[in-house]
Order: C-alpha cells, then sequence, then structure tokens
C-alpha cells in the first residue's frame, strides 16, 4: 500500500511545516540559485522551522541510508521525552 503524507505526518505537524518551506524558498532563494552545499540549506530550513515548532529543538542532520525519520519531543534543558517515529 502505497504510504501519502496524511499517513505518514500529522496533520497538525503539516499545517506548520508547509508555510515554513514557502517561506525558505521566498526568503532563501538566493542560496538555492548560486548552489550552496546542502549544509548551509538544510541549516536555514532548520531556522524556519525552529519558529513553528518553539517547544521543539529543531536540528537537521543527514544520515545517509536512513530509513526512518524519528523527532524528539518535548526537548527542554538537555532532556526529550523520545523519539516519535513519522515512518509509519
Amino acid at each position: 500500500m502505497p504510504l501519502n503524507e496524511a499517513s505518514i505526518v500529522p496533520k497538525a505537524i503539516l499545517q506548520q511545516v508547509v508555510p515554513a518551506l514557502a517561506e525558505f524558498f521566498k526568503r532563501e532563494a538566493d542560496l538555492l540559485e548560486v548552489n550552496v552545499n546542502e549544509r548551509s540549506l538544510t541549516h536555514k530550513l532548520a531556522e524556519h522551522l525552529q519558529l513553528r515548532f518553539l517547544e521543539w529543538n529543531v536540528d537537521c542532520k543527514a544520515w545517509p541510508g536512513a530509513k526512518e525519520v524519528a523527532v524528539l519531543r518535548g526537548y527542554s534543558n538537555g532532556r526529550h521525552g523520545g523519539a516519535h517515529n513519522l515512518s509509519g
């Protein structure tokens, strides 16, 4: 059975991620035009996401070959409430 966004990401998260992506593309278009590296782009995207997920610690890391995505919920004062698997 094919997966779609609704089956992977809760609607409340999508309602924050989609505008963050739109803002990223609007404000960071110059970075895309000059072909900056992936780390620079993911850092800037994380900045836009952090503004919409104030209670989370948004960080960008790449794991080549990773099969699932995890988000730490309830991160504060160096402690986290556990990983939330978004891959189903």
